[in-house]
């Protein structure tokens, strides 16, 4: 059982290969396994046993069923059904050349968006920094520091109000 590999899907192939290999290769030790636990509980006269060995049986070689069945039908599938909806890479194509630097436009929305964090915060019931009234651009990063003000200090932390 091994897929047909075509240009650029060596790795995933191998690894279709592999896992289909491994997954029958389970289900024969379990179906293995479980025939075992099923003699041995029909021959103890242990029906508990012998009913999660049966079941264990059925289980498995129904997953092997499903992983055989399932490879060879996408395999089926890959190779003479979806021939019929193989589209053609010239019709794919599109311009993704990169923009020349001189095409850029640099919007700076920095003054807009102080002006709009502080109605934000005090819509909300929370103190306004008087920093974002400049733009983003000229904040130092210490100049955000009075908003930390409004937390807790950490021996006010156990304490009940």
């Amino acid at each position: 059982m091994t897929w047909p590999t075509q240009d650029g899907t060596e790795a995933i192939t191998a690894w279709l290969n592999q896992g289909a290999v491994y997954a029958l290769v389970l289900a024969t030790l379990m179906v293995i396994g479980c025939a075992a636990i099923w003699a041995v509980g029909s021959l103890s006269s242990n029906p508990t046993a012998a009913s999660r060995g049966k079941s264990g049986v059925a289980i498995s070689l129904i997953a092997a069923f499903i992983v055989g069945a399932g490879f060879t039908y996408v395999q089926w599938t890959s190779g003479t059904q979806a021939v019929a909806f193989e589209g053609d890479p010239a019709q794919y194509g599109f311009d993704d050349k990169p923009l020349l630097p001189g095409v850029w436009e640099v919007v700076d929305l920095s003054e807009r968006w102080t002006a709009d964090i502080n109605a934000v915060r005090s819509g909300d019931g929370l103190r306004t920094n008087p920093t974002l009234t400049s733009p983003a651009s000229l904040l130092r990063t210490d100049s955000v520091l009075p908003l930390a003000e409004e937390r807790r200090s950490p021996r006010a932390v156990g304490k009940r109000r």
